[in-house]
This record gives structure tokens, sequence and C-alpha cells, in this order.
């Protein structure tokens, strides 16, 4: 049965609708091609990604199966086209975050300890871009977000279109554990 649906959804996505699932039924949803694709779940539910591509299923299988208290604060190469960086930081207030988007990766953000909110939007609804590092794949812009909570066993993957602004402290600023894969755009 999943193997149809997935088919269905394979089929229905080339013509501009969304499917999303609450409580193992399916929904359709019409969605215009501007709209950020960004993804937002749980590591429960990876398998469901795993048909996006080898490299984001290497990149998910990476978190569930990785014992992170076990590697320092650093980057690890995995494989061609697949990267991780883990890094130890304390959250900022929401005024002090801007929006970014990467080009050439896309990331799979997952919070090993502690709770942050990251800032979500299209990246056509940003207003201009204001500062870039070519050889980083950075591109900050100014626009509005929307805020999403980022904790434990949830990941949120960015694709190139996705602006998003990472390291908002949800209350006051604390101190976060984060992974960023980092993917190899197609």
């Amino acid at each position: 049965m999943q193997n149809i649906a997935l088919y269905f959804i394979e089929k229905y996505i080339k013509k501009g609708v969304f499917f999303f699932k609450i409580c193992g039924i399916f929904f359709l949803r019409r969605y215009e091609k501007e709209l950020a694709k960004m993804i937002y779940d749980t590591l429960q539910h990876a398998s469901a990604y795993y048909r996006l591509g080898s490299l984001i299923e290497a990149g998910l299988r990476l978190l569930a199966q990785t014992d992170f208290d076990s590697l320092a604060d650093g980057r690890y190469e995995i494989e061609d086209g697949l990267y991780m960086t883990i890094s130890s930081y304390t959250t900022k207030p929401a005024d002090e975050a801007h929006p970014e988007s990467h080009k050439e990766y896309l990331d799979i953000q997952y919070l090993v300890a502690g709770r942050e909110m990251i800032g979500v939007a299209p990246l056509s609804d940003m207003e201009a871009e204001t500062d870039s590092d070519v050889q980083k794949d950075l591109y900050f812009y100014k626009g509005a977000t929307r805020c999403l909570p980022l904790e434990r066993d949830r990941f949120m993957i960015f694709f190139p279109q996705d602006a998003h602004a990472p390291c908002i402290a949800v209350d006051a600023p604390s101190p976060v554990r984060k992974v960023v894969v980092k993917v190899r755009a197609c």
C-alpha cells in the first residue's frame, strides 16, 4: 500500500499537488511553484524522504545512527557531495538573526542538545540580498520569516529556494549543540 501511495505522490508532485500525512492518512493540497519546499519532521519519519535522493537518504541515516556525544565540534567529510558540521553555540535574540540561503548545498539541520527557533520563508519573499560569501555558499537577505521550533528528534531540510534564520533563542539565549548535514544540490 505504501508503494502505491508513493507512486501517486511522485506523480502528483509533478502536477503541483502537495501531499501531507496526518495519522497515516494522505491529504492533497495544491501549491504554487514559488512556495518554499522546506521539510520539517521527526527522525521517526525520516525514511519518507529517502526517495528525494541518495545523498539526502545518507544524511538522514547519519542523523539517526550517529552518537554525536562521541564526536567533537567540527567538520566531517562523509562522501563526495555530503559533509556535516557539528557546532556548539548560544542562541540569540530574533532581532540579531538574519535570513540566509545556500545555492550549492541544501541543509539538513538537527539539534543534538537544547532548543532553538528557526525563521523560515520562501526565498522569493526576501526583499534583497544584503551580503554573501560565495566560498562558504552563504547568502544573507533582508525580509520577514516565520519561526518554527527545532528541538531533539526534529530535523529541517532547507533547499536553495528556502530562506532560513537559524540560532534564534526560544525564550532567552541558551546553549545548543547542532548538526548541519550539507548535501550538494542537484
